[in-house]
């Protein structure tokens, strides 16, 4: 398990180091960051003239968006027939003698963190919108990833855990 742990963090650091080396990447950080900051002060505006003036409503939109995008989303991961495995992962991880269900949780997770960021940016974006309303952005958040994980990888578990109930 300490394994893919480390596995993991080493891809994602590796990566990032990969990722600082190039100039066009540092320039579109730096443009991200201030294409955010703008979108903040531009959209309270607009929030307001559409009539989502409080936290809740805009909490009421947020899952709305996040139903509207999330179900398209497990309808890809079933068409793709679920998780995607590097070649690495193939020549390597699944070679070494790790459970393989603990491989296919690892797999899960990656996608589970790659869907989550974007629900992230939206939760810090209504902090910032609504300062008021912080502690309840963050339970939001907290209930929403927590089950959002359990969801995940129960249907990885389900789907691709081989599974046979002895007699």
């Amino acid at each position: 398990m300490n394994s893919l742990f480390y596995l993991h963090k080493r891809i994602f650091i590796n990566g990032f180091k990969r990722s600082m080396r190039k100039p066009a990447f540092v320039l579109m950080l730096i443009a991200s960051i201030a294409y955010f900051a703008l979108i903040i002060s531009g959209y309270k505006g607009l929030f307001q003239r559409i009539g989502i003036t409080d936290a809740p409503e805009y909490i009421v939109m947020f899952m709305l968006l996040q139903l509207y995008l999330g179900v398209p989303g497990l309808i890809q991961y079933f068409k793709r027939k679920g998780l995607i495995f590097r070649k690495a992962d193939v020549q390597f991880v699944f070679q070494a003698p790790i459970h393989p269900k603990l491989i296919l949780l690892f797999s899960g997770l990656r996608s589970v963190i790659v869907s989550s960021i974007f629900f992230i940016v939206l939760c810090i974006f209504g902090c910032i919108l609504y300062p008021s309303y912080i502690l309840q952005f963050v339970l939001y958040a907290v209930i929403y990833l927590t089950f959002d994980f359990f969801i995940e990888m129960s249907l990885v578990i389900l789907c691709y855990g081989n599974e046979t109930i002895p007699k």
